[in-house]
């Protein structure tokens, strides 16, 4: 199965383990996410659904069910286990993926989300959510919980771009995992836009470049491409 985000990958097994077709409305709630934000996400559903077998069916005046045969569920369900997240061992990586998390999307986000994202456990979530509220505020970047409703970031576009660059730049460079592809960060579909600019656009630009330089390129790009 193509990579896929984490909150896709929990969309999709909230489907399959559905008996009956599921609203956009009911499906936001549980996934504690906007409809805006679902929707974004069933864009890239049909290609990961597909890979496997089944199909992503949207029925007028009910919602949205996975078909499938049961050795294509069985299939399915495995392969969306296999792309569940294991950071928790980690805790600079997932406070890294905290923070990426965070500044994601301006929906307000219940903790199980962050949980589920970052492959820890809420009272972790809730633990580096406490360490990470003061350099937020160092920052411009405001962290709101709202008892019942969830957590969100509210800041200035630039104080946001900054304070995730930063981050990247200090912790995103761990072993072999370039950023945090463990979390689908940055998304293939902008490191696929990011190579074409590259390609086509830069030329021999890149050959009067560091190493570093061209990292650091790709990662402003990136940036800006996702924000």
């Amino acid at each position: 199965m193509q990579s896929i985000s984490p909150r896709l990958s929990r969309l999709l097994e909230l489907l399959l383990k559905k008996d009956a077709p599921q609203s956009a409305g009911e499906l936001a709630e549980e996934l504690g996410v906007s409809r805006r934000t679902l929707f974004r996400e069933l864009k890239n559903a049909d290609a990961a659904v597909e890979s496997c077998g089944m199909m992503l069916v949207s029925i007028p005046g009910k919602g949205l069910e996975i078909r499938g045969d049961e050795a294509a569920r069985i299939g399915f369900a495995d392969a969306l286990r296999a792309e569940r997240p294991a950071l928790s061992e980690n805790r600079q990586e997932r406070l890294l993926g905290l923070v990426i998390a965070l500044f994601d999307d301006n929906d307000v986000h219940k903790l199980f989300y962050f949980a589920y994202t970052l492959g820890a456990s809420e009272a972790t979530v809730s633990k580096d959510l406490d360490e990470l509220e003061p350099w937020l505020a160092e920052r411009g970047i405001t962290l709101c919980r709202r008892p019942g409703l969830g957590v969100c970031v509210t800041g200035s576009e630039d104080a946001i771009r900054g304070a995730l660059l930063y981050r990247l730049v200090q912790d995103g460079r761990m072993g072999s995992l370039p950023y945090l592809k463990a979390i689908g960060y940055p998304p293939s579909y902008v490191t696929e836009a990011i190579n074409e600019v590259f390609e086509n656009s830069l030329g021999r630009a890149l050959d009067w470049m560091t190493v570093d330089s061209r990292d650091m390129l790709r990662l402003y790009l990136a940036i800006a491409v996702e924000r």
